[in-house]
């Protein structure tokens, strides 16, 4: 399933830049971090994604893909080096919104992820509801969704799939002056037949401009699972500083 995103994310990428002057309407934000240590420690830690958007009167397209993959290596005191995994995920996101009025609009949204440390080997989850925008200009937007979805999932070597509901909230705020922008999203989806089966992400972050096309951001993210597999823990926090392209 790993080699299933980094493809994606591969063909997305090179995608977008063969094309970038021909996605009219589109735009287009590439972003990516890497940190390495070598000596007393040896790590490594990477982070990238795209997410592009076009935004017309009447409708919205949203798309996104992610992959982020962190591993340390260790030297035993008998010298043999050990390679440990910490980090090994990814995620996909589409979502089309068809407005019907200046604040409400009708969507379908599809989310597929991986996460080999929780032992999800793939969870996808799709379906259509309602939102509503409570600010939505230049400089701010602030909304709510609520949907039904279906959920399919192999977690921990059992596959399962239920309807689910899913309740999702953005705020995201741009400084005219500078062009920095700061953004918190919030989504939660849980089992309509087990309600003790729920999980969530809460991202906060913040970009500022280095240059035309260019930003600085970091970005938290924390993961909650309610219900995960027994030798794993329920939440995963994660810090990423990187850069921002815009095509």
């Amino acid at each position: 399933m790993r080699n299933f995103f980094i493809l994606l994310l591969s063909l997305q990428l090179s995608a977008l830049f063969v094309n970038a002057q021909e996605t009219e309407g589109f735009e287009t934000d590439i972003n990516f971090g890497f940190t390495l240590t070598d000596g007393n420690s040896d790590t490594s830690l990477l982070k990238a994604g795209v997410e592009s958007k076009n935004i017309r009167e009447k409708q919205e397209t949203l798309l996104s893909a992610s992959y982020e993959y962190g591993r340390t290596k260790d030297k035993l005191a008998n010298g043999e080096e050990v390679e440990t995994t910490n980090l090994d995920r990814g995620k996909a996101v589409g979502q089309s919104n068809w407005l019907f009025s200046e604040e409400a609009y009708a969507f379908y949204n599809f989310t597929a992820e991986t996460d080999e440390l929780a032992k999800i080997d793939y969870r996808i989850n799709n379906g259509p509801g309602v939102g509503y925008y409570f600010l939505r200009d230049d400089g701010r937007l602030l909304n709510t969704e609520t949907s039904v979805v279906y959920v399919m999932e192999d977690v921990g070597g059992n596959s399962d799939d239920y309807a689910a509901f899913r309740l999702a909230q953005k705020f995201e705020y741009k400084f005219a002056e500078n062009g920095a922008r700061v953004w918190q999203t919030l989504e939660g989806v849980m089992n309509f037949s087990d309600t003790d089966n729920y999980f969530m992400e809460l991202e906060v972050g913040v970009e500022a401009k280095l240059h035309a096309n260019l930003s600085l951001r970091v970005v938290l993210k924390d993961k909650y699972d309610n219900d995960p597999e027994p030798d794993v823990e329920k939440n995963d926090l994660t810090l990423f500083s990187g850069i921002s392209v815009k095509l």
